[in-house]
Formats: structure tokens, sequence, C-alpha cells
């Protein structure tokens, strides 16, 4: 697994509407500032690639000070899931970008929460919210170490 910086939106671009449409069937294919991650310093799009494959993709945002990391959006293609892929992008962006961290998961994507509680360094503060629409989703709140050196 390769974890490297998306240096053109393409890719992500190009699994973005099924991302979406996982997330909210139905959801419009256009992400909100889409290219505003590659003009804004504080934003890293990242893909994750797998044997030269494309795998999916990460976004994280830095906020601060202090500095806190918000993952904005991460996916792993359907036919990647559950072979660790998806563990170790995960892993390798908390050693990349250690200190605090807050991601969003919609409570009943049942595997999405699964994941995330045992990848996320703990220990993990959930705090429950609705959205507009009624939908529950929690913001999950860690701290990743600092690697070892």
């Amino acid at each position: 697994m390769l974890l490297i910086r998306a240096e053109q939106p393409a890719a992500i671009a190009a699994m973005m509407g099924a991302y979406l449409h996982e997330l909210v069937p139905g959801t419009p294919p256009d992400y909100p500032q889409f290219s505003s991650w590659w003009h804004d310093a504080a934003r890293v799009p990242y893909m994750i690639r797998v044997a030269g494959e494309d795998a999916g993709f990460a976004l994280v945002r830095r906020h601060g000070p202090p500095t806190v990391h918000e993952l904005a959006e991460f996916t792993v293609l359907p036919r990647f899931r559950r072979t660790g892929v998806g563990r170790a992008a995960a892993a390798e962006l908390f050693e990349r970008h250690p200190g605090a961290w807050w991601l969003q998961v919609l409570d009943d994507n049942a595997a999405a929460c699964r994941f995330w509680q045992a990848v996320a360094p703990p220990p993990v503060r959930r705090v429950p919210r609705r959205s507009a629409s009624g939908r529950a989703y929690s913001i999950l709140q860690f701290v990743a170490p600092r690697p070892a050196r």
C-alpha cells in the first residue's frame, strides 16, 4: 500500500461520485470546494494505491493553532476493503500527521463505525450529533502519537 500526495484532482474526482452516493444515495457527485484541495496549504489530498492501482483516497485538513487534523474524507474502493489497505492507510496518515485529530462517521454506517473504533488510536472520544435532516453521526476525537524514532 502506498499513500501518496495527489498532485492532480482527476483520480480523486473519478472516485468521488461513487463515494458520495455510498454515503447518501442520490447525492450529486459534486464535492463542495473540491478544487481548494489543490490550492490551500492547510488541505492535503492523498491517493491510496495498491500495486499501481488507485485503491481509495483521503482528504486531510489542518485547523489551528493549536493544530488539529480533520479527516474530511476517507474511502477505500470496495474491492480493496477487508484486506488491511484501509488500516494501513489510516496508520500512515496518523504517522505523517501526529497530534490531535477528528473525523465524522455516520452512525448507521456500522462497518465504518467498527473500522474507526478499531483504527483510531485510543482513547477515542465520541461526540454524538444529528444533521439538519435528522441523520445521526458521531465526531470521533483522538490523538495520534508521534512515531518512535
